[in-house]
């Protein structure tokens, strides 16, 4: 059997090679997965625990330590310890040239512990001099000499260390203890002498420890040698990576979905091939199982060779992984045990994608299996029985999507995930029903190009099964692409429209008046200000209203990536009767025309009005209400309006027309301003950062939020698109595959039209029409369904959260219409090696009987 399927391997390669690409390329994803994770997560484990590599022990103290001085001093003393020092850490941001990096110093250690060496300079003798790593020093551009910003603080750069690189934090030496990130000083790094026990010494240790100050059981003091200390942090960091990993196995499990359509897609046709060869089996004695044994037999042998190859391709890219974020300073880690099982997986995948189609061909009787096509009743019967099943299942799921938005909140995403189940079955299950009819339709577009085009559609759908498949494959990898994609753009669509109606106005920058407590209980802004404190906020003891100093004005005014500033000037004035609760003095009224408003914000400009005054959305007025504004001019009547996320207590938005009325000395206390792109936040808020320790200045809005937001969803597309496209690739294969075996199908037929006159030419176009047109209807099906999955998706997620936000359907044009350019083209380039194979075949050669 094996025998029998390494000679069909052996004489007929171009058969199965698409096979074992799809095999190699599903596990290859996952081996990469298995091998770089695991990879990664021993060097963090290791590199986090560098500093214990020239210690015999490491004392650990997980509470806060009253008198550091004396846990050293009763380390010291401890019978047996040779040598003790306290580890001082801290994390921090550096910054030099616009570029920064988080990272986290150490006090310089000793010669005897020091795990690092140097490349360049000296060590650090001052409290401004610092040593970086080697790639920290390469981020921030920084040579020995250079002056760069270290925590807020002035520093010199002195020494270059021999440091692996980080994935996450640079690492950085100081001079002399420091503080650690918890403000207490928590590990020790221990010399034991020669002869003496290690884990006797650190039992004492734990004991001396624990007499110096009373600790928790939950906070126990900790001795470990220092193997021991580096193989729990790297049993800690592998943890907190598998975590990682099982979220990018669920994408590995679709390319396997995918894999296992196109290999069971390609047994279906070549047993179709060899119908006649298998039936003449059957009639000269070979029993179904023998003949199934040999399709499993090609089934092992396919799934091994795939495997293998799948493994070594994950080896390969675990190496460029490595040695792009520097794990590979510590060499490869081998998660045998799972290499071992996705192995098997790859082999039981090709035998399971080829059972289906084993059975299929052994169930047909020997003089049936000698006719070149099935029956029309077999079709007819076929196709009868998918329609039931299949109209059934999209019943149910219809009826689900329905029911998502009649039920509970909470119920809402579990009904959502089982209308797209059913759903997604019955479209792929449906396939042979209307590909066919899509292909006809999309071959009307092509008509005008001619026979060869007419032809080619007439091809595509002679056989609807073998068509089909390969178009579900497509279906699949697209529609979850297209799915995901549609879902981040649709949430940040939504989530920009929440934002701007929470945080109307990007960025504002205000004075704070002294006397009024426009802050939450610990200081904070309402709308995630940062207000400074102090006494001298620009207001004079006359009440007049706050002043912007003109430095923060320059500073405004020099700001990148503003689009339009709004200067606002308010004046103070008293909102409300005295003898009323809602009464607010002194509060700070600024005013604006309406058109320059709607430069702004829309949503605050809507609400702008010369008899409307608008106040913050908790304030104590309600909304509609009519109040009195009394001014140092006059006193005004105005209807209340609340707009969220733009005003704190003790401040009021108007019109210019009824701040004059108000008041006839205006001073600007504020800027807003609309920003052009909101995920350039950084250059925006290191000019910013100054003004933050002005007394009385306040930096609001929405554009941090809306910019973490841009960011965090861009990266979840970009990493999301990568994955799926490995099964969009299997998917690409599968259509070269089809390709290929149709024209091995076709070989006499192709020979017959280039002996009517077919050009080589026409063959070769012919087949690029075929492969258009199947591949275009996968991807519409698979855009169409990944649309529709994504909205139910996204309602379904709001609904449960409970908002009442209308959701905002967004479609990333640039990427989706870049997924379905990249298909085509792919589908075109897949046409080009089975074309020419069968334009390079002599007719007279193609004609002759085998």
């Amino acid at each position: 059997m094996i025998s029998q399927a390494l000679k069909e391997v052996r004489y007929h390669p171009g058969r199965v090679v698409a096979t074992i690409v799809a095999i190699a390329i599903s596990i290859g994803f996952l081996s990469t997965i298995s091998i770089f994770l695991r990879t990664q997560g021993t060097a963090e484990g290791k590199r986090q625990a560098i500093y214990s590599t020239r210690a015999d022990s490491v004392v650990t103290v997980t509470k806060a330590i009253e008198k550091p001085d004396k846990v050293t001093k009763a380390i010291e003393d401890t019978d047996g310890v040779k040598d003790v020092e306290p580890l001082y850490s801290s994390s921090g941001m550096a910054s030099h040239n616009g570029s920064d990096v988080m990272g986290t110093s150490y006090s310089t250690p000793s010669e005897g512990f020091r795990w690092s060496k140097l490349t360049e300079g000296k060590w650090p003798e001052k409290p401004n001099q610092v040593v970086a790593s080697k790639d920290g020093a390469k981020k921030l551009d920084l040579k020995v000499g250079d002056t760069f910003k270290f925590n807020d603080q002035d520093a010199t750069l002195v020494g270059i260390a021999d440091e692996p690189k980080a994935l996450l934090n640079e690492t950085f030496y100081v001079d002399g203890p420091g503080e650690s990130d918890d403000g207490d000083d928590s590990t020790w790094l221990v010399h034991v002498k020669p002869g003496s026990d290690a884990t006797a010494v650190n039992k004492a240790i734990v004991k001396n420890v624990a007499g110096v100050q009373k600790f928790d059981t939950n906070d126990p003091v900790t001795a470990q040698t220092a193997k021991q200390f580096q193989d729990a942090s790297i049993k800690d960091l592998i943890g907190s990576f598998d975590v990682t990993k099982y979220g990018l196995m669920i994408f590995g499990a679709i390319a396997l979905l995918v894999g296992v359509i196109i290999i069971s897609t390609t047994f279906g046709i070549l047993l179709a091939q060899r119908r006649r060869q298998i039936g003449l089996m059957r009639a000269v004695g070979a029993s179904g199982g023998y003949v199934r044994r040999m399709v499993l037999g090609e089934a092992i042998v396919l799934g091994v060779l795939g495997s293998l190859f799948g493994i070594v391709l994950g080896i390969v890219l675990s190496l460029i992984g490595a040695a792009r974020t520097g794990a590979l300073w510590f060499g490869l880690s081998w998660p045998v045990g799972e290499l071992v099982g996705e192995f098997l997986i790859g082999v039981l995948i090709t035998v399971l994608a080829a059972f289906l189609p084993a059975i299929r061909a052994t169930r047909v009787a020997p003089l049936e299996a000698l006719r070149p096509v099935p029956t029309v009743e077999e079709r007819r019967k076929a196709s009868i029985a998918r329609i039931i099943v299949c109209s059934l299942l999209f019943l149910i799921g219809v009826g689900l999507s329905v029911l998502t938005f009649h039920v509970e909140n909470q119920a809402s995403i579990p009904v959502a995930i089982g209308s797209a189940i059913f759903l997604s079955i019955a479209v792929l299950a449906a396939a042979p029903l209307y590909v066919p009819s899509l292909i006809k339709l999309f071959g009307l577009v092509i008509r005008p190009f001619g026979p060869t085009a007419r032809l080619s559609t007439s091809n595509a759908v002679r056989n609807p099964s073998r068509t089909s498949l390969t178009a579900v494959a497509l279906m699949l990898a697209v529609g979850l692409s297209m799915t995901l994609q549609i879902g981040t753009a649709t949430m940040r669509s939504t989530g920009d429209r929440m934002i701007e109606e929470h945080f109307p106005v990007d960025m504002q920058v205000s004075m704070k008046p002294a006397d009024v407590d426009e802050s939450g209980p610990d200081g904070e802004h309402e709308s995630g200000v940062r207000v400074s404190s102090g006494a001298d906020q620009g207001t004079d003891s006359a009440g007049k209203a706050p002043v912007l100093p003109q430095n923060a004005l320059r500073t405004i005014d020099d700001l990148p990536n503003v689009t339009t500033q709004l200067h606002l000037e308010s004046t103070l004035a008293d909102l409300g009767d005295k003898d009323k609760a809602s009464y607010e003095s002194s509060t700070v009224v600024y005013g604006t025309e309406k058109d320059k408003m709607s430069q702004i914000s829309d949503v605050v400009s809507e609400k702008l009005d010369d008899n409307v005054i608008l106040v913050n959305e908790n304030s104590q007025f309600k909304k509609g209400e009519k109040i009195k504004v009394k001014g140092s001019k006059g006193t005004v009547e105005l209807s209340v309006a609340k707009v969220p996320g733009v005003l704190d207590f003790g401040e009021a938005l108007t019109t210019r027309s009824t701040l004059d009325r108000l008041s006839a000395d205006q001073q600007v206390s504020a800027v807003w301003m609309k920003m052009q792109d909101r995920t350039n936040m950084t250059s925006v808020m290191e000019r910013l950062t100054p003004l933050m320790s002005t007394p009385g200045i306040g930096i609001s809005g929405g554009f941090p939020t809306a910019g973490i937001l841009d960011k965090i969803l861009d990266v979840i597309l970009m990493i999301i698109t990568a994955l799926l496209g490995v099964a969009v690739l299997i998917a690409l294969v599968g259509v070269a595959n089809t390709l290929g075996l149709s024209v091995l199908e076709r070989r006499r037929e192709s020979a017959l039209l280039r002996a009517m006159g077919m050009q080589k030419r026409s063959l070769r176009l012919m087949l690029l029409h075929e492969a258009l047109q199947t591949s275009f209807v996968g991807v519409f099906v698979g855009v169409v369904a990944g649309g529709y999955f994504a909205w139910l998706g996204i309602s379904s997620i709001f609904r449960a959260a409970g908002t009442n936000v209308q959701v905002q359907f967004g479609v990333d044009w640039p990427w989706a219409i870049g997924l379905v350019l990249i298909c085509m083209a792919a589908a075109a380039l897949a046409s080009i090696l089975p074309g020419s194979h069968a334009a390079r075949t002599a007719p007279t050669e193609a004609l002759a009987e085998e």
